[in-house]
């Protein structure tokens, strides 16, 4: 089985549930790790085939200083990202500064990095349980299971 892991910034409790969520939806065909940015040691990425990145900040200029020092950290190549695949989302609110640009910075450079990333970023209104159609099909998409759908195999959930 592959191993996807979820790097989320725990300093907003709706990345944290986000995170939660979606490791849900990728056990059907990963195993899956969720790891606080703050607790991450870089070279555990190494062992993953998915990676995919949660930030609680709109703007990356404010984003957790984990967060930035991971970016650092993947742009000095201290991660080979060439044969990995991977994903983004924010899940705050439209109201907060400007909506979840770390998404589409952190993509637009990750792929940069060479990270092979299929699907756009996820960003949410606010995370809450009405979104949970919104991430079953987003991990669907990522997951690009031919014929199987997020949820058919109750036993991986």
């Amino acid at each position: 089985m592959e191993k996807a892991i979820l790097i989320y910034d725990g300093s907003v409790a709706e990345t944290k549930e986000m995170s939660d969520k979606v490791g849900e939806y990728l056990k059907v065909k990963y195993e899956v790790v969720k790891k606080d940015i703050a607790k991450l040691n870089i070279e555990e990425i190494e062992g993953f085939d998915l990676i995919i990145f949660g930030s609680a900040s709109s703007n990356f200029k404010i984003s957790q200083e984990s967060f930035i020092n991971l970016y650092n950290a993947l742009a000095e190549g201290k991660v080979d990202l060439s044969k990995k695949k991977g994903a983004t989302f924010c899940p705050l609110n439209k109201e907060r500064h400007s909506f979840c640009e770390t998404v589409d910075i952190f993509e637009s450079e990750l792929k940069e990095m060479g990270l092979s990333i299929g699907v756009e970023g996820f960003k949410s209104n606010g995370f809450s349980q009405q979104d949970d159609k919104a991430i079953k099909a987003w991990v669907e998409e990522l997951l690009l299971l031919e014929g199987d759908r997020v949820g058919e195999n109750q036993n991986a959930i």
